[in-house]
């Protein structure tokens, strides 16, 4: 069982957070030409990066639009930048997420969502109480007039057919850092025979693994909520967008 540490994040009138202990969690962010879009993932992350709360990791997917120039000056401030010198495609860039993480656990989240960190310090005591290997948290966007949510509403075990439920929505979930590690072999041997499946949905390959093999639990919050709501870049060997029903 993962080390106890006391976090208690706590946001001030000033906007600054005190915390005690070690992060616990990174925030990974694969990003690709969404310069803007990052910069404000990362500054909304700052105040609990600079406490102590959190690690963050940005991983550039070799952006032509100047992302990695942009992010340095964050350096200076405790966000991790790495980048692929060429654009290796989401799913090795989500690989590259995962393997770079120090932390206990890894927390996945795209490049044009939002983050809330109020429930911060509870997420931390339960991960550390409950110790578990996979997390499929909620997650709530707009999709036309309709509030789409994702997870449930009290935490508890993941069964295994509740898989599609867990997995559809990449940001939000949170991974043991060994665990999923340990658990990529699959997904590389599927992106070298170059998987729609993998290249479009790696995190899928990952959760399945996790869900079967290891301790998964949905946690009741909500961390991640949409933010501008980009259309992705991914394509698939066909060409089909990520977002079109076929490639789904």
């Amino acid at each position: 069982m993962a080390e106890a540490a006391d976090h208690n994040a706590r946001p001030a009138a000033d906007g600054s957070v005190q915390v005690t202990g070690t992060p616990a969690v990174t925030i990974a962010i694969p990003t690709f030409n969404r310069s803007a879009s990052v910069e404000h993932v990362v500054e909304d992350l700052l105040p609990y990066l600079e406490a102590g709360a959190i690690a963050v990791l940005v991983v550039d997917d070799g952006s032509v639009d100047g992302t990695y120039e942009r992010l340095l000056p964050y350096v200076t401030r405790g966000v991790r930048v790495l980048r692929n010198e060429t654009n290796r495609g989401y799913a090795r860039t989500f690989v590259r997420a995962l393997r770079e993480s120090r932390t206990e656990w890894v927390l996945l989240t795209a490049d044009d969502d939002r983050i809330d960190l109020a429930r911060l310090p509870e997420l931390t005591r339960w991960l550390q109480a409950e110790d578990p290997d996979f997390v499929s948290t909620r997650t709530e966007f707009a999709s036309g007039d309709t509030v789409v949510r994702r997870g449930r509403v009290v935490s508890g075990p993941i069964a295994t057919g509740d898989f599609y439920a867990v997995a559809s929505h990449a940001p939000g979930l949170i991974y043991r850092v060994s665990e999923a590690c340990a658990s990529l072999r699959l997904l590389e041997e599927e992106l070298e025979r170059c998987s729609d499946a993998a290249i479009v949905y790696p995190q899928v390959i990952v959760a399945m693994q996790l869900i079967v093999g290891a301790r998964a639990m949905w946690w009741e919050g909500t961390l991640v909520y949409e933010g501008e709501a980009l259309p992705s870049g991914i394509i698939d060997q066909a060409g089909r967008a990520y977002q079109d029903p076929g490639a789904r």
